[in-house]
């Protein structure tokens, strides 16, 4: 039987989080992506690796900048097979992506999808805390 499109990814090591069911970018270390698209946006993905350790993925840009920076959701499946990942979900991307990490951002967060850098309001986020 073929297998479901939906994918169940455990996050190890994260007591909030137990499961997740969503469509994956790379499942099983192969890209799910196979057709090659042509929007250009910020990213973020999370996933494991084929032996549970939690990684992000954030690639930076501006979907409306002149030209548009980012990465395609084929581009970005590509690079999280690339760096590792086992089974990788694509998060909301844009403008609302944003890396932090120790008192600093690593990217440069947009307002609007243009290309000015600041900071905006955002109503989820994903947060990794060493226990």
């Amino acid at each position: 039987e073929r297998e479901r499109e939906r994918l169940v990814l455990v996050l190890q090591n994260i007591k909030s989080v137990d499961l997740f069911l969503l469509g994956p970018q790379v499942r099983r270390g192969v890209s799910q992506v196979t057709t090659p698209d042509t929007y250009i946006a910020p990213r973020t993905a999370i996933g494991t690796t084929k032996d549970g350790k939690l990684m992000t993925l954030t690639v930076d840009g501006a979907e409306k900048g002149n030209p548009p920076r980012g990465s395609t959701l084929y581009q970005l499946a590509q690079l999280g097979v690339q760096r590792g990942f086992y089974n990788m979900i694509n998060l909301d991307g844009g403008g609302s992506t944003d890396l932090y990490y120790q008192d600093k951002v690593y990217d440069r967060p947009t307002c609007n999808d243009r290309d000015i850098e600041c900071e905006r309001p955002i109503t989820t986020t994903v947060c990794v805390l060493k226990q």
